[in-house]
């Protein structure tokens, strides 16, 4: 499943319900869902939107042994824009996630959270 999540016109409540659908049609556990929810609202709100500008690349698929929820913007240099604010967001992200990798290639950053 594939969003493009517009920063101008961001609804976490919709966002939450497209979360909440994918997991009832790949029967995925409530704990996960709740932890989905978490990761989405903590990276978007305190991490990806107060330090870029630009629309985001959403999507979440599940695979026999995990559940990956990854975000993709035009943009690179995302580890130079963590600082304090953001220190504590990616401790809650890492406490939630198996994995969390960043890729940055052709002026666009890829973030996929591993559950």
């Amino acid at each position: 499943m594939e969003k493009i999540i517009k920063k101008d016109k961001f609804d976490i409540k919709k966002i939450n319900s497209i979360i909440e659908d994918f997991c009832q049609e790949n029967a995925i556990q409530k704990d996960n869902i709740f932890k989905l929810q978490l990761i989405t609202e903590e990276f978007l709100f305190n991490i990806l939107f107060p330090n870029f500008e630009k629309d985001v690349q959403f999507s979440i698929l599940k695979n026999d042994n995990s559940i990956i929820i990854s975000f993709e913007y035009d943009d690179i240099n995302f580890m130079n824009k963590i600082n304090e604010k953001t220190i504590y967001s990616l401790k809650i992200l890492r406490k939630e996630t198996q994995e969390i990798i960043c890729d940055e290639k052709d002026k666009k950053t890829l973030i996929k959270f591993v559950i």
